[in-house]
């Protein structure tokens, strides 16, 4: 036989009927063990970078045994017969295949939906500022009018008092006397409010409008996500602060103390305190604390950043923890879309393609291996009933009236040539004088030609044409004949020469059996 060359020794591999599965598995797996390692070394550290050689290879051995348990699992499902000990394999499998899927989601999602998914919750959270800010200025604008509303009466009322009288609902003269003195004490008093609240109302709008602009003139280029996170929620922060500001607590204090029934014991004089009742005070009074008890309270954004991986895995969980609801709802018919959309974590049916993806790589390799598994058992290699896609043993237990069936595959190897995963046979294309073997390999591939095999390839070929490695194994058998004669090229594919090798194995004669007459020989349909 000639020497096969590497480049066909690897290709012969990959095209073999026995090994193609085992490559299948192979290449499956270290897709699986790359896209789940990735994922796994991004959730230990913030960047790849940070991490050590020894945490690298750490991580590797332990997504190479989740990977190894999971090809072993595999296997014992796919080589057992027995359902029960298949079934017993079948949730460890999918355990590792769990964890495998989990970390491998964020490769895949970084891969496909990161970058769209963080631009989309970047506008849905920004978008929730500005409503948040405008609010937030909308109610502090409420207070700052209750002030202002308060100033302008109660000043208007001092007046009254000192014009009219009155003022108190009890008839008083105008001029000099307590009730004058408590609304023009009033009035300072309801200023002093509206002039401490305007500067805070002015810090309010600073903030506000330099959140906005920072919203506006973001560029991804020039500042990362997380920068962007802390210089709004550091804003956000200030704004906050403002609901508590003292100038607010202690605004509130006062008019707690003015309005509703406080009003009837407010005004000081020599004989005790005497009523001044006033309706309008008190319902502007009373919406302004209102309005300073529920100014809004801005939440701090979370905004996604598709290069850190723990929120990508953070996302991967929540498309996880989706899944059941979704589930629930489709199998009742439901409207999926209010269960998808939650704001800022709103789902898409984008989200679930990585997942789908790591899944589908594992499922495969699943298929993969149970098929495998059933064509092995099927086949029944190593048995006298194997049955392969082109050769069983049946089928070269009726070739043996052409040859001697059970020295053929020695018989044959001179005139082989094995190159590129194909199997060429170089047989002499006219009878041997003193060599019965060649004439019988002659009749024997064209009966196989006929039917399982394609027709010569190459007829009538020179013996100086034929690959030198066959040329030296045919000139040690035919001597010096070889060179006068002509040679016919058959071709098998390796996946063929192999079951015909494993047919022949199986179909030996046993000892004792009768020979078989010189019939012509006719391949069986």
């Amino acid at each position: 036989m000639a020497n096969p060359t590497l480049l066909g020794m690897i290709t012969g591999f990959f095209t073999n009927a026995r090994t193609t599965p085992v490559v299948l598995i192979i290449l499956l797996s270290a897709i699986s063990f790359y896209t789940s390692y990735d994922g796994l070394v991004r959730f230990s550290f913030a960047t790849p970078e940070e991490a050590s050689l020894v945490s690298l290879i750490v991580l590797g051995l332990v997504v190479f045994c989740i990977q190894l348990v999971l090809v072993y699992a595999l296997r014992k499902m796919a080589l057992s017969r027995r359902w029960m000990a298949k079934v017993r394999w079948l949730p460890l499998y999918m355990l590792m295949m769990s964890i495998s899927v989990f970390f491998s989601y964020g490769f895949y999602y970084k891969l496909l939906r990161a970058e769209g998914f963080a631009q989309e919750n970047f506008t849905a959270q920004l978008n929730q500022v500005r409503d948040g800010a405008q609010d937030y200025l909308l109610a502090f604008e409420a207070v700052e009018r209750g002030s202002k509303q308060l100033k302008l009466y109660s000043e208007r009322r001092a007046r009254e008092e000192e014009k009219f009288g009155g003022s108190c609902g009890d008839g008083s003269v105008p001029g000099k006397g307590p009730r004058r003195t408590f609304r023009n004490n009033e009035a300072l008093v309801f200023s002093a409010i509206a002039k401490s609240i305007e500067p805070l109302g002015q810090q309010v709008r600073r903030d506000i409008g330099q959140l906005q602009n920072i919203i506006e003139n973001y560029r991804p280029d020039t500042q990362d996500v997380m920068s962007l996170q802390n210089e709004i929620n550091g804003i956000i922060h200030e704004i906050n602060t403002r609901r508590n500001a003292p100038v607010l607590a202690e605004s509130s204090r006062v008019i707690a103390q003015r309005v509703g029934e406080k009003r009837q014991r407010i005004v000081p004089t020599a004989a005790g305190s005497i009523p001044c009742p006033d309706s309008t005070i008190t319902l502007n009074g009373n919406a302004m604390l209102k309005s300073i008890e529920f100014l809004p309270f801005m939440e701090d954004v979370q905004l996604f950043n598709p290069f850190d991986q723990r929120n990508v895995l953070n996302r991967a969980m929540d498309v996880i923890r989706s899944i059941p609801g979704l589930a629930v709802a489709w199998w009742k018919n439901e409207d999926l879309k209010p269960l998808m959309e939650h704001g800022k974590d709103s789902t898409r049916r984008d989200d679930y393609v990585p997942l789908l993806l790591g899944a589908l790589v594992d499922f495969v390799l699943l298929i993969v291996g149970l098929a495998d598994g059933y064509i092995s058992r099927r086949r029944n290699w190593m048995s006298a009933d194997f049955e392969g896609d082109y050769f069983s043993a049946e089928d070269v237990s009726k070739l043996r009236a052409i040859t001697d069936m059970k020295h053929l595959a020695s018989n044959v190897q001179p005139y082989l040539y094995d190159s590129l995963g194909q199997c060429f046979f170089v047989i002499p294309s006219s009878p041997v004088h003193g060599n019965r073997m060649a004439s019988e390999l002659l009749e024997l591939f064209e009966v196989l030609a006929s039917e399982r095999i394609k027709p010569a390839m190459l007829r009538q070929v020179p013996y100086a044409w034929i690959p030198r490695s066959v040329r030296n194994e045919v000139y040690a058998i035919l001597g010096d004949d070889a060179e006068h004669l002509t040679y016919n090229v058959y071709r098998m594919s390796a996946m063929q020469w192999d079951e015909l090798k494993q047919a022949l194995s199986m179909a030996v004669v046993p000892a004792g059996e009768p020979e078989e007459s010189d019939a012509p020989c006719t391949w069986p349909y």
